[in-house]
């Protein structure tokens, strides 16, 4: 939750929930993000989604198999629409924190998670692909 806001993906809509307080157990609707689409304007269904930056932004992954899922989605819940695209090598199967809470605070860094390895990007580098370390995973 973010500020007594829950946000629930309900196809390609983002629909946000005010919790009016914490003893009570029901959402009270606020609204409806637009459509979620890239930063290129195709809709895509977001899948695997967290909250960062202070919980103003969203990072979300497309959920069609068929897409291109080498590209990581940053959301200004703000705004209502993607404003970022961070781009890997690598088809990425799910997204988290670098560490607990970090949502909470200004982090920039996050993981990206695919079948070989885990990622890590920070958005803050001037280059356009913004990982900045990689770990593989290997058999013995």
């Amino acid at each position: 939750m973010s500020n007594g806001r829950t946000f629930v993906i309900m196809g390609n809509n983002v629909v946000v929930y005010k919790t009016p307080c914490e003893e009570v157990m029901s959402l009270e609707y606020l609204a409806s993000l637009p459509v979620v689409s890239s930063y290129t304007g195709n809709e895509y269904v977001p899948q695997h989604t967290i909250l960062y930056g202070s919980e103003n932004s969203m990072l979300m992954v497309d959920a069609d198999k068929g897409a291109n899922k080498t590209s990581i989605y940053r959301m200004d819940l703000e705004k209502g629409k993607v404003v970022e695209e961070y781009k890997m090598d690598e088809t990425i199967q799910s997204i988290t924190q670098v560490s607990k809470n970090a949502q909470l605070k200004d982090e920039n860094e996050f993981l990206g998670i695919t079948d070989k390895g885990i990622f890590k990007f920070d958005p803050r580098i001037s280059k356009s692909n913004k990982c900045v370390s990689k770990y593989f995973f290997i058999c013995l």
